[in-house]
């Protein structure tokens, strides 16, 4: 699970990936993937994913409190179930202030 666009920072949206990759298969399987922040459900998908290939899932998160916050990926159960979680940490940052300045001043 990674962030793909964006930083986590409080109050702005960004988007994650996540890469499911099932034991390699010779027919294509449908996986769900179930987003998981500090404990509580926060997004479900699902995805195709053909024989040989491995998936992406994108989520897109908006995070409301600054600090580090326990993630989750749970994938649907297959044949080995103790690689269907995957655990990640995020760190959000405060809001970023900026101040804009206008380089060509004019008198309109």
């Amino acid at each position: 699970m990674r962030l793909s666009e964006g930083e986590a920072v409080m109050g702005a949206p960004c988007r994650s990936r996540s890469h499911p990759c099932p034991i390699i298969r010779t027919a294509p399987v449908s996986v769900v993937v179930q987003l998981f922040l500090s404990g509580v459900k926060t997004d479900q998908k699902s995805v195709d994913i053909k024989a040989g290939e491995e998936g992406k899932v994108y989520f897109e998160l908006f995070l409301d409190k600054p600090g580090w916050i326990n993630g989750e990926a749970r994938l649907s159960g297959d044949s080995l179930p103790e690689d269907d979680f995957f655990y990640f940490p995020i760190k959000v940052r405060e809001k970023v202030k900026v101040l804009v300045v206008d380089g060509d001043p004019r008198t309109s």
